[in-house]
This record gives C-alpha cells, structure tokens and sequence, in this order.
C-alpha cells in the first residue's frame, strides 16, 4: 500500500445520523404541505441526491418529472440537503426544495422539510 493511501483517514469524529425511511417521508409530505398546489408545471431533482425526493414529490403534486437539463422558470429544483449551499449555487434563479437544510449555509432554499444545526452526517434509508 502507498504512503498515499495508507494517510488516507476517514473523519470518525463526523457521527452518522441514520434517517428511517418512515421519517424521510414524513418530511416529503411536510414538504407537500408547504408547496402550492398550483404553481409549478414540472418538478426535477438534482442528481444523485435529489432524484428520489423530486419523484416521490412529484407523485404527491402530480407533476411531470423533467431532466435537470429541461428547466425552466415553471420548474420546483429538489435535493436531499443544502449542506454548505454550494450546489444550490447553479439554481439561484429557481425555487428549490430540500428535505434537510444545515442551519449557516449560504443558500436558502425556499422549501425546507427540517432545518439541522449539527454537523453530523445524515444517512438516508437508500444509502445503507
């Protein structure tokens, strides 16, 4: 094994908040009641973390899923979390919904299924 790799550490002091899919829907259908019902013509989800959350949102809404490549100003943007805020950067000029939001970022999405304070890592139930 190279110097390299064996340098390599994972951050142990990062704890892993584990997300029950019970749970994860819970905040998919808080988020359901926070959008309006008629303001938006198509839904998309930021890939990978947002895709699971746009269509799930996108059943409850009934709206058209469309690539993040066919947006347009009638498009609800989805991810998982706005952590730093560093990818919600590229969709300033849309409204965003994010299951999680960490309290600091330098994004506000304008949907938030639950704000965060911690710096803890959030595992959700598809990553096990």
């Amino acid at each position: 094994m190279s110097d390299t790799i064996s340098q390599v550490k994972p951050n142990l002091s990062q704890a892993k908040m584990p997300i029950s899919w019970e749970y994860y829907t819970h905040l998919i259908e808080r988020l359901y009641l926070m959008i309006p019902k008629d303001k938006y013509k198509s839904i998309s989800g930021i890939p990978r973390g947002g895709l699971i959350p746009a269509v799930m949102l996108s059943h409850y809404l009934d709206l058209k899923m469309v690539p993040i490549t066919d947006i347009d100003k009638n498009t609800l943007i989805v991810d998982d979390i706005c952590d730093t805020g560093t990818t919600l950067t590229d969709y300033k000029k849309y409204d965003v919904a994010v299951i999680f939001s960490r309290r600091g970022n330098t994004r506000k999405p304008l949907y938030v299924g639950q704000e965060i304070y911690g710096d803890e890592w959030l595992q959700f139930p598809y990553e096990r």
